[in-house]
């Protein structure tokens, strides 16, 4: 028999949504219970569309051609980069953050081989970098992301902002503050340090923003 502890919701009143762990967040994917064709995000503890990831706040943000090609960017920037220095680059994959958390971040580098993720999602502890790239969704991204990703201790958090080519790195997260310490705005014109299984190499913004 189930018993019920909560208080039940005033009489007339929406029920409170249904929230879920990243462990069960991370058993449902594998079991294939969310549309094939949808690409989803667990963000505390709410299955959300990852093309209308302010959707529980009552906003719809769809990827458009500039966000898709800046992704894509990225990607071939990036990694072979990461792979050189022995790590992976995953575009639009999951991460697990429990408790509540299992965000499809634009990029992320994790520390390979890549054999490492055959049976698991990157945590927390894998991850060296992820990244976001935001137009309409800028709010999500500087507001909820960063307090997922500072409390869950994602050491360095990079979000690329579209309507004024600029990157903003977050580094040295603050778990209990849910926020990081260091915030430096970039333009195409200057030299970001990029978190690598090897150490940190310079890169030129260029190609990234331009």
């Amino acid at each position: 028999m189930l018993t019920l502890t909560a208080d039940p919701p005033p009489a007339g009143s929406a029920p409170p949504p249904l929230r879920i762990t990243a462990d069960q967040f991370a058993a449902d994917a594998e079991a294939g219970r969310f549309p094939p064709d949808r690409k989803v995000e667990l963000l505390d503890g709410l299955v959300v569309l990852r093309d209308a990831r302010d959707s529980y706040q009552d906003e719809v943000t769809i990827m458009g051609p500039e966000h898709i090609r800046t992704v894509v960017r990225a990607r071939k920037l990036l990694e072979p980069l990461v792979e050189a220095a022995g790590g992976v680059y995953r575009e639009e994959k999951t991460v697990l953050l429990p408790p509540h958390d299992g965000p499809q971040p634009d990029g992320a580098i994790v520390r390979g081989p890549v054999e490492r993720y055959d049976d698991r999602y990157p945590v927390a502890e894998d991850i060296l970098l992820l990244l976001e790239v935001a137009d309409s969704s800028y709010r999500n991204e500087r507001t909820t992301k960063v307090r997922i990703y500072a409390e869950t201790g994602v050491p360095v958090y990079w979000l690329i902002h579209l309507p004024t080519r600029t990157l903003e790195v977050r580094s040295a997260p603050d778990p209990a503050a849910a926020t990081y310490q260091s915030l430096v705005t970039l333009a195409a014109a200057d030299t970001a340090t990029l978190p690598l299984p090897g150490g940190d190499v310079s890169l030129p913004l260029a190609d990234l923003l331009g």
